[in-house]
């Protein structure tokens, strides 16, 4: 595996392990939306090992809100990197398209996601509001980036999740359990 960059700290990759472990018994998909080399979704599809763990990304990157990765996207490609770093994996289930169309064709419930592609307000909130009703009880909906440098994560998230809880620069919400 060879990651070019290591935007996630490995705290929060352990992280995301724990989580995934969690909803081990929590019907529904694993999803990250957003995975660019595989970083973070390797870890993901570990843990939900042997459930399906779906990659949702264009690998285009994006040069909106402050991000570079659509000038990278244009010097290597990130689809081939995404696919060496994950060849190891028998679960994998990649949805090479914009989080938009995704969510158009996905019907199941979830019982894991992570948010990690556009960081603008808009799109943010968009997938949480789609993810949401979907959620499994006990299910996990997460997401990276909560700093001042992405204000529309911060804003999205503080909006329609107010009981998130905030590690390092990972949101975490947690659905309830059903009584």
């Amino acid at each position: 595996m060879g990651f070019t960059e290591l935007w996630i700290p490995n705290e929060t990759l352990n992280r995301l392990r724990e989580l995934v472990a969690s909803v081990q018994s929590v019907p529904g998909g694993i999803m990250e939306i957003g995975v660019w080399e595989g970083r973070s979704f390797v870890q993901i599809a570990e843990a939900a090992h042997p459930r399906k763990a779906h990659a949702v990304d264009h690998f285009m990157g994006s040069s909106t809100d402050g991000a570079i990765t659509g000038e990278v996207a244009q010097q290597r490609d990130i689809y081939q990197s995404f696919i060496g770093n994950t060849a190891h994996l028998d679960n994998v289930v990649v949805h090479r398209m914009d989080s938009d169309a995704f969510m158009e064709m996905w019907n199941e419930p979830v019982a894991f996601a992570h948010i990690d592609a556009h960081h603008s307000y808009e799109s943010v909130k968009r997938q949480i509001e789609w993810i949401l009703p979907k959620l499994s009880p006990g299910a996990v909906l997460c997401g990276d980036d909560y700093s001042q440098r992405w204000p529309g994560v911060v804003q999205a998230v503080d909006e329609l999740l107010p009981g998130a809880s905030v590690e390092q620069f990972m949101w975490i919400y947690q659905n309830e359990q059903e009584n």
